[in-house]
């Protein structure tokens, strides 16, 4: 080969290497960053409110933003930035959110812009442009999370809510942390509304200055939140747990040291953004063990009453044996209170008849609970809980 074709040989192999090369620290340099930067000031407010907020001021009942408070932004542009996200700041001085999102790919327009035509690509049912408040010091509670795609993938983050989460023990942090604020139309900015409804409650008839578990439940598998609170001198706690809104309170489980406390007696389907103070006193057991019945018990006239709690009518009570028969027999209280469940312990058969009954137990909420039949035998003790 002669010294000219050497020289063409070696400069094309040295382009081709210095293209390589190119391509390489092109590709890493993707894969490494986050997405394309897109500086970003918006203004917030909250359903109409002209300085939206997030702490809740018990004198005025407003919400205002603090410093630490953040507002996650997300969305998609089908046709030009694709998928972007990024968490804004609030600023004090100016009243505003600040701060940097990413987008998928090279958007050389306004952030303004984007959001508009990505407000423009949403469909009516599942809104794919959201943007969220992140009230300052949400980790603590863990309701809200942002899912991380990690660095490489941060246009892709996305917030979400957790099933799991901490009560709060005032209503103005859990207004604050609970509500679930916000938007999913951009207008010249974002007007934040809540999602959730919060419920605000107050249990007394507690041993004072005692740590008991608190469950606040929606379901199984949604919404549940837990705290270990500390009783006050009077035997009280106070927490506040959020509900989606549109469902039925008497859905709801609760339970302050291990007893069930009723929220409500009939349907009732909470609004978002609306608090529901809610005041309950720990159920009170009574118990009748089996000294109580060890003999006759004569349940006709007046009936037979063990520490407020009234047994009568037509049936019979002896030697540990309770048979309802003809009209039946009915539980009632001179207490004041409503009975939440019965439990009728035995060594025989307990399968009692009557609404509300299952075997010997029965549960509700009533002033007064009736056997039409049906019977238990060797009868060991009968636990009632009464409550509000």
């Amino acid at each position: 080969m002669n010294t000219k074709n050497i020289l063409k040989t070696l400069a094309f192999a040295m382009l081709l290497a210095t293209a390589c090369n190119k391509n390489e620290i092109a590709n890493n340099e993707n894969a490494e960053k986050k997405g394309f930067a897109l500086p970003v000031t918006v203004n917030v407010t909250r359903e109409g409110d002209d300085a939206t907020k997030a702490t809740f001021n018990d004198g005025t009942k407003k919400l205002a933003f603090s410093a630490g408070d953040k507002l996650f932004v997300e969305g998609r542009d089908n046709d030009g930035a694709e998928y972007f996200a990024g968490v804004l700041d609030y600023v004090p001085a100016t009243g505003k959110f600040s701060g940097t999102i990413y987008t998928q790919n090279e958007w050389l327009g306004t952030a303004d812009e984007l959001f508009v035509a990505a407000n423009a690509d949403q469909t009516l049912y599942v809104p794919t442009f959201i943007a969220t408040l992140l009230p300052a010091g949400y980790e603590d509670y863990g309701y809200f999370g942002i899912n991380d795609k990690g660095d490489a993938y941060a246009y892709n983050d996305r917030v979400k809510d957790n099933k799991n989460y901490t009560l709060a023990t005032s209503k103005a942090a859990g207004v604050e942390q609970l509500s679930w604020e916000r938007a999913t139309v951009y207008d010249n900015g974002f007007a934040l509304e809540p999602r959730n409804a919060i419920l605000n409650f107050t249990v007394t008839g507690l041993e004072a200055n005692t740590d008991v578990d608190v469950l606040v439940r929606r379901s199984e598998t949604w919404y549940i939140g837990t705290k270990t609170i500390k009783s006050d001198n009077d035997g009280k706690v106070t927490f506040v747990a959020c509900y989606p809104y549109g469902n039925d309170l008497q859905d709801c489980t609760v339970t302050v040291g291990g007893s069930a406390i009723t929220v409500v007696s009939s349907e009732k389907n909470v609004a978002k953004g609306k608090i529901y103070n809610i005041t309950r006193a720990k159920p009170t057991a009574v118990v009748w063990n089996n000294a109580v019945f060890s003999g006759n018990v004569d349940l006709h006239g007046d009936g037979f009453t063990h520490e407020g709690v009234t047994l009568k009518g037509d049936g019979d009570l002896s030697y540990g044996n309770l048979n309802p028969m003809g009209a039946g027999l009915t539980f009632t209280n001179t207490l004041g209170k409503k009975f939440k469940s019965i439990v009728i312990s035995t060594e025989g058969i307990a399968d009692i008849e009557g609404d509300g009954w299952s075997g010997g137990t029965w549960t509700g909420d009533a002033t007064s609970v009736t056997m039409t039949g049906g019977m238990a035998t060797e009868i060991t003790s009968i636990t009632f809980l009464l409550g509000d």
